[in-house]
């Protein structure tokens, strides 16, 4: 708790309400009553009450120039690919494509300073051992208190960034994919999840793999029956056979034998593999979504520094020590607003009248305490629209000439 005086933290906030109402702290009804009244107001009524300054944040983030060094080795119908000189950094989910073939790949799994990566998908173009290529990122994750950008920019560009939906942004990317140069567009993603499977502590070494139809069937040198489960989620990689890879639900498990669904049918008698690796879903949910960052273009030959402005993504009061986002100066609102509440319920209108009123009055004081400096509400043309608007009016010049 901070000094007496001030009404710094959740819990000086609450203790001030239950001194006012003259209940004691051991009262937990009535007090879990007010933690969810100071919330409530903190979250539905002060929070989105105005374009608070205090809710809005900077960022700068480095979109990555692309990575090209030597040349490929890639085969038709394989998802493995082995660089002629090994990328010093972690490729894994980045986007992979090769000279003169349309398709882009992303790369699943590599390891920082080897030669060798996963594609997520089987490679279709043409087998080139000594093909030309190139790595570019495929988006940047962003802060977790990230609602919504006001604005992002670089310093290469006169403009600030145009914003796109995520429709509008692929129709646009997809008009011309390989362009190269300064980010001119932006779009966010929808949430992603982290990693979502883990190494099994235990697992035995796997003996045998074979496939009939869409059945596989693995089997393992002593009993998995304790460590895994019927219809748990896992993630199968690095087989010698890239059908077994995937994720997948298991159908059936005994002692030693796990089987599950693939997606093609394959037939297989029973093969060693000792590079099959399984892993089990996280169900933890201990890790936090997030969302990216797309720019377009994004393939550059330099790195490049990109500025966000957004709007932070403000959380409920929980610990004692939970400190409001609200100025300190102001935070006394949030009592005004729980006792009103809490007056109310307790059938003295006078008193719940009365500090709506202050809270009323102090929320104003607030709003008039913004800056005067902000941009007022204005209307922006698409510069897509605009681009091929002077088309049309180009196009039509010239046929009247």
């Amino acid at each position: 708790m901070a000094d007496i005086y001030e009404v710094r933290t959740f819990k000086d906030i609450y203790k001030a309400i239950l001194e006012e109402l003259k209940v004691q702290e051991s009262d937990t009804v009535t007090l879990n009553r007010i933690k969810r009244d100071i919330n409530m107001e903190y979250l539905n009524e002060i929070i989105p009450y105005s374009d608070w300054t205090w809710i809005k944040d900077k960022i700068s983030l480095v979109h990555k120039a692309y990575y090209n060094t030597g040349t490929v080795n890639v085969t038709k119908d394989s998802n493995s690919i082995t660089f002629s000189s090994a990328p010093s950094e972690s490729q894994t989910g980045n986007l992979f494509f090769t000279t003169g073939y349309n398709e882009i790949y992303t790369i699943k799994s590599h390891t920082a300073g080897s030669t060798t990566a996963t594609l997520n998908t089987k490679y279709n173009g043409t087998s080139n051992s000594t093909s030309a290529f190139k790595i570019i990122l495929d988006g940047i994750p962003l802060p977790n208190d990230l609602i919504d950008t006001t604005k992002v920019y670089h310093d290469h560009n006169k403009y600030s960034m145009d914003a796109l939906g995520s429709t509008e942004f692929l129709e646009l990317s997809l008009n011309s994919r390989r362009r190269e140069g300064f980010p001119e567009y932006y779009s966010i993603t929808e949430y992603e999840e982290p990693e979502k499977y883990l190494t099994i502590s235990g697992l035995p070494a796997l003996s045998t793999r074979a496939s009939s139809g869409l059945i596989r069937t693995l089997v393992f040198a002593s009993d998995v029956s304790s460590i895994l489960n019927e219809g748990e989620s896992i993630e199968i990689s690095s087989a010698g056979d890239d059908n077994y890879n995937g994720e997948y639900i298991i159908e059936s498990i005994s002692t030693t034998i796990v089987k599950y669904i693939g997606k093609e049918k394959l037939t297989e008698s029973a093969t060693s593999d000792g590079t099959l690796i399984v892993k089990t879903k996280d169900t933890s949910n201990t890790f936090e979504r997030y969302r990216k960052l797309k720019v377009y273009p994004d393939i550059n030959n330099v790195d490049i520094n990109l500025h966000l402005e957004y709007t932070k993504r403000i959380v409920p009061l929980k610990e004692d020590t939970d400190e409001p986002i609200i100025p300190i100066q102001d935070r006394i609102v949030l009592i005004y607003a729980a006792l009103s509440k809490a007056w109310s319920r307790m059938r003295n209108p006078e008193e719940a009248l009365r500090n709506f009123q202050l809270f009323d009055r102090k929320i104003s004081k607030m709003v008039s305490k913004q800056p005067d400096s902000r941009d007022l509400p204005k209307m922006k043309m698409n510069s897509i629209y605009l681009a091929a608007k002077r088309t049309n009016n180009r196009l039509k010049k010239f046929k009247d000439f």
